[in-house]
């Protein structure tokens, strides 16, 4: 990670939203490797198209596994995938079942 020249930042646009500091100096960010990937979906997320599937999956998707916690499960027991994959088969069969008694 280099340093950027203090006139790019006296320079840039959002300088007021990013440094309150009144000196020359700028301010340095620090990201993770995960950051271009971040921002790729940000972008993706304002597109109308995003939001009516986000809206939709609020819905249709998420509730269970809200339910689910609130039942009482917060995490896994097992450990490994096809182990973890087994017991939330069951997690989610009692769920349904709950559903069903409902």
């Amino acid at each position: 990670m280099g340093t950027i020249p203090k006139d790019v930042c006296r320079e840039c646009s959002y300088r007021s939203r990013c440094s309150g500091s009144k000196k020359e100096a700028g301010r340095v960010i620090r990201t993770d490797k995960f950051e271009a990937i971040r921002q790729a979906m940000n972008k993706k997320m304002e597109t109308t198209e995003a939001k009516a599937i986000y809206a939709h999956r609020k819905v249709i998707a998420e509730p269970p596994f809200g339910q689910i916690k609130n039942s009482g499960f917060k995490s896994f027991s097992l450990r490994g995938k096809e182990k973890v994959a087994a017991e939330f088969s069951l997690v989610c069969s009692a769920h349904n079942m709950k559903k069903m008694v409902k």
